[in-house]
């Protein structure tokens, strides 16, 4: 599997050991956008890139990039 967005959200998840399900409440969005992000069927929107960084304390450039911002 490549290094892509949807790779990134899946791995935050399984190695914080939590369910799509459970994400998915504590993020307030839907389990099946949680399965489509993650199998990279939907790009996450604003809201979810956000959600997911301030969740698992990762930046959005990480998730979006694989790597923080270079100035």
């Amino acid at each position: 599997m490549g290094d892509t967005i949807a790779n990134r959200l899946r791995t935050l998840r399984m190695e914080h050991e939590i369910s799509q399900e459970k994400l998915a409440e504590e993020l307030d969005i839907a389990r099946t956008t949680v399965s489509h992000l993650e199998n990279g069927n939907r790009e996450p929107s604003l809201y979810v890139l956000m959600a997911y960084a301030e969740y698992f304390s990762v930046s959005v450039d990480w998730i979006l990039y694989g790597k923080e911002h270079e100035e």
